[in-house]
């Protein structure tokens, strides 16, 4: 399906197979409009009010590609149901050379609002997109909390540009979350100006999460308050065998942070000007391997 220039006002929901093909993301906008429908489907408890909901019936039902449009939220801010400009369930495809923006509030005032979130039965590659202006996440693929070994959930996330709100007290903001037994790789991304003042929690450019054989390399950092962030819940480590290799963190309070995750390898990259550390490993971390990296 190609789609003219202009502004469409209007909430998507597509649940077959296609390519839905902007005349470019500059020109061919899709506008939250006055009320959004949340989906009649859940993840972890919760709803989504999306502007572009991408739902098969089943697991990989369908294949859904977007591409050429600006996503723009209004910043019309809701955390119950989240609100989201793309959400695939129970889908595959691509989603690329978009402008996703505006998915939370301004000035940011709490845990609301994601770019893109990928869920259960779902394998996206997400790519050469630009979002910013969201509350909580800028891509998340989430798998589910209770069966982590069957979350089922993949994405290939690359060359994407994702900035945050800057030095906020209301959200601890990620950049790119890869969690709860999801799997995939992040790669040639730049992130930048995600922090958070409290301490309780820490902002991340990029987050894994509970779950294991990740791989985040030759990403671009700047200015995060934890530049890759490797954790677990669990005290004794379940989360193994995530590699962090070949990235440029510049700016950071922790350049590389592992925590409760076994067999970490942290290898290759170059960490410049963090306040804190440049490499920390918790407790908890049985097994991690850090070799050849570039810390000034």
């Amino acid at each position: 399906i190609n789609v003219a220039a202009g502004t469409y006002k209007e909430q998507l929901v597509i649940d077959k197979s296609l390519t839905l093909q902007g005349a470019g993301a500059n020109t061919t906008i899709i506008q939250a409009p006055d009320t959004i429908t949340a989906t009649t489907w859940s993840h972890r408890g919760a709803a989504f009010q999306t502007l572009v909901e991408v739902n098969g019936a089943t697991a990989h039902d369908i294949t859904v590609n977007i591409k050429g449009f600006t996503i723009n939220g209004l910043n019309k801010s809701s955390a119950d149901p989240r609100y989201t400009g793309i959400v695939y369930h129970n889908a595959d495809g691509t989603i690329s050379n978009n402008i996703i923006t505006k998915f939370g509030s301004t000035p940011t005032i709490g845990e609301d609002g994601w770019g893109v979130f990928v869920v259960e039965g779902s394998d996206v590659t997400i790519s050469n997109n630009t979002i910013d202006n969201w509350g909580k996440g800028g891509i998340v693929v989430d798998g589910n909390d209770t069966d982590l070994t069957n979350s089922d959930v993949n994405a290939t996330v690359s060359d994407n540009i994702i900035t945050g709100a800057g030095d906020i007290a209301s959200s601890a903001q990620n950049g790119i979350q890869i969690s709860r037994g999801a799997t995939g790789t992040v790669s040639r991304n730049t992130i930048s100006n995600i922090d958070f003042t409290p301490t309780t929690y820490s902002a991340a450019g990029i987050l894994v999460y509970k779950t294991d054989d990740v791989t985040v390399t030759n990403n671009t950092l700047n200015n995060t308050e934890t530049g890759v962030y490797v954790q677990d819940q669990n005290t004794s480590g379940d989360t193994t065998g995530n590699v962090v290799s070949d990235n440029t963190i510049t700016g950071s309070k922790y350049g590389v942070y592992v925590l409760r995750s076994s067999k970490t390898q942290v290898s290759g990259n170059t960490i410049d000007g963090s306040t804190y550390f440049g490499v920390r490993v918790g407790s908890g971390s049985a097994n991690t391997t850090i070799e050849n990296n570039t810390i000034k």
